[in-house]
């Protein structure tokens, strides 16, 4: 059993799958020296140490890592004796093991491996070793990386003449900290009608200190995902564009997309980051109706037939489209109901009788409705006035009566005055020219309405009136 020292993990020796990183550490020096020099010592055949890295000296922050250790003093005349060896961590914490085991019990006789685990604050920091005999060494400060550091001091034998010699070591393991970060930026356009497309655009940034590859930079619009582009790798601070176009499931409603990025680091760790944007398709409906009226002008009691279109002006598609008269009374339905696309047209024509005995014009309106598929109803009308036409006429009759008068007698006659044409009669007058052209007679004066054709009136005289229209 291992006792557990501060800042350390006692793991089992035998882990499957790890295959061991030598970063191995030769303390062999009869002098002191900072941590990035290599000093010869015992003509390069003198006390030695091992330590090495298990899992790799590339890692994540929380990761473990798995060290084993190890010192020896090789046969032959370099011989060492008093021998300390340790290995320190960033936050202080440190393991020291021996060269020789006193018992079994000794933590300084386990091999390991022991467990680091790296956190944030270990970044961008020295590890430091001074309490050692002879032993200053401090490793780099580093962002990128944490640094384990490998002391040992002791007394080198080194030759039959009895020329001992302290010595002091220390090596920098430096274990690579992978930070992978991505950002990205996006922002929309909005489209116009229903069949616009939404546009957009933005960049993906890698933020992190380790390329990441391959990028997937996909949309998450209408309920799925739909891909955008693919980056091979993207470096440390490098930027790219994307951009793409969309037609939303609802153009009823903003759609707001969002932007997924997800890239891998070179352990397979994933990295992600996620940007959205709200926009809209932008609606106007509108609808257009017209109305022309017959050719030839409508007698009273006829019938007019009109035409006319219903035009969907607006950019959106409408439902339960009709068309609507207030002739003969208001509501007639004239067409409908049908769906119209943006830009579609329909035409109908409809028909009335006018009222007999009328005149012309004959005003009157159709009116369009719609609903969007948005639910949103819209109307439109247009009025005219329909000439009308009418044929006036009148027929007076004159007849003697038997017998002739005699010479200064009374001629006495009668007949009728009867309205011929289609529209009524006003303020009819017979009048005769009498025996003097003045207008004396028996039906001088007479006035009288006639309102339907062919009525007959009797009469004295001759007649004339007025028509309306």
């Amino acid at each position: 059993m291992t006792k557990p020292i501060r800042g350390f993990t006692a793991a089992h020796a035998a882990i499957a799958g790890i295959v061991a990183t030598a970063l191995c550490l030769m303390l062999s020096s009869p002098l002191s020296s900072r941590g990035d020099q290599v000093p010869s010592g015992c003509a390069g055949n003198g006390s030695g140490g091992n330590i090495g890295v298990l899992n790799g000296a590339t890692h994540h922050v929380g990761d473990a890592v798995n060290f084993t250790v190890g010192i020896q003093v090789p046969a032959g005349q370099c011989q060492a004796s008093n021998v300390t060896a340790r290995l320190t961590f960033p936050d202080g914490t440190h393991l020291d093991y021996a060269i020789t085991c006193p018992n079994a019990a000794d933590p300084r006789c386990a091999p390991g491996p022991y467990t680091y685990i790296i956190r944030q604050q270990d970044l961008g920091k020295q590890t430091c070793e001074t309490n050692l005999p002879n032993v200053f060494c401090c490793s780099p400060a580093s962002a990128n990386s944490v640094y384990a550091v490998a002391t040992a001091s002791g007394i080198d034998h080194t030759g039959p003449d009895g020329l001992d010699s302290s010595f002091a070591d220390c090596r920098n393991l430096p274990i690579t900290v992978l930070s992978g970060g991505l950002a990205c930026f996006k922002a929309c356009n909005n489209a116009v009608g229903e069949s616009g497309l939404i546009t957009f655009s933005g960049s993906v940034t890698n933020t992190g200190n380790t390329p990441l590859g391959p990028v997937t930079v996909s949309n998450f619009v209408n309920g799925g995902f739909v891909l955008v582009t693919n980056l091979a790798n993207l470096n440390p601070g490098q930027t790219v564009a994307f951009s793409g176009s969309y037609l939303p499931a609802n153009v009823c409603v903003p759609t707001t997309d969002t932007i997924f990025v997800s890239g891998f680091d070179a352990l397979g760790s994933n990295v992600t980051s996620t940007c959205s944007a709200t926009c809209s398709n932008i609606i106007t409906p509108g609808i257009a109706v017209t109305k022309a009226c017959p050719a030839a002008p409508v007698q009273p009691g006829g019938l007019l037939t009109f035409t006319g279109t219903v035009t969907n002006i607006g950019n959106i598609t409408l439902n339960n489209v009709t068309v609507v008269d207030n002739q003969p009374v208001p509501n007639t339905p004239v067409f409908g109901p049908v769906t119209l696309a943006p830009g579609a047209r329909a035409t109908f024509s409809g028909s009335y009788t006018v009222p007999a005995d009328s005149c012309g014009p004959y005003p009157d309106t159709v009116k369009a409705t719609g609903t969007t598929t948005c639910g949103v109803g819209i109307t439109n009308s247009f009025g005219v006035n329909c000439p009308g036409t009418n044929s006036p006429s009148i027929v007076v009759t004159k007849n003697c009566v038997s017998p002739a008068p005699q010479p200064g007698g009374t001629l006495v006659y009668s007949g009728t005055v009867t309205n011929t044409g289609n529209i009524t009669l006003t303020n009819v007058v017979v009048v005769d020219n009498g025996p003097d052209n003045a207008g004396a007679g028996s039906g001088a004066g007479l006035h009288q309405q006639l309102h339907r054709a062919g009525q007959p009136m009797r009469i004295n005289g001759y007649a004339y009136g007025d028509w309306r229209g």
